[in-house]
């Protein structure tokens, strides 16, 4: 297979994007109809998408990922907040993605997704507009992370001046043993 060019990921990625856009758009579709979301989707449409990189790096959980598919719906589709409010009870202030509403309408909720260790919210993936409650206030993606899905660079202006990128090492830097040893243990560590 020959290897994209950067157009041509480009528009995979936004297609992939707009694919799984819309997956998540009938998980919603289904909940307002009363039909119950069952099948966890737990493969992505193209595995060299910004959003498979993005759940990769993070360890996204499916439904983390479908709930910031919510997010970026409503940022790339006007029709999703009529969605969200008929999903909400056709309550015409409630046109925006919630936790309690992605408990409700999409598959493989998990009580998890609450915590603040959350990769979407430990990392500030999305954001959570105050309100009385935390699991009917508002979500908001981060501008940073809706361009990455996008394919733009997004880096952030805080940390534009204090990164300086690396070129791709082309000789493999070789450990002594002992510190290979210490690498493999730190590695399994981490990983669980």
């Amino acid at each position: 297979m020959a290897p994209q060019t950067k157009t041509n990921w480009y528009h995979t990625n936004f297609r992939s994007l707009l694919q799984e856009i819309d997956r998540v758009r009938n998980y919603l579709e289904n909940y307002i109809e009363g039909k119950i979301n069952q099948q966890i989707v737990t493969e992505f449409v193209d595995d060299t998408s910004a959003l498979a990189q993005l759940c990769i790096l993070f360890n996204l959980t499916p439904i983390e990922r479908d709930i910031l598919l919510m997010c970026v719906g409503q940022e790339m589709d006007h029709m999703f907040q009529s969605l969200f409010a008929k999903a909400q009870k056709n309550h015409p202030h409630k046109n925006y993605p919630s936790l309690c509403l992605a408990m409700d309408a999409l598959p493989g909720a998990s009580i998890e997704v609450l915590s603040p260790q959350s990769p979407l919210f430990y990392w500030q993936l999305l954001l959570i507009e105050p309100r009385n409650i935390l699991t009917k206030s508002p979500l908001i993606i981060d501008q940073h992370i809706l361009c990455f899905l996008l394919g733009y660079d997004a880096t952030d202006q805080e940390l534009a001046g204090k990164i300086i990128p690396q070129p791709p090492q082309t000789n493999p830097v070789f450990l002594p043993p002992s510190q290979l040893s210490i690498g493999s243990q730190l590695i399994s560590i981490w990983s669980g």
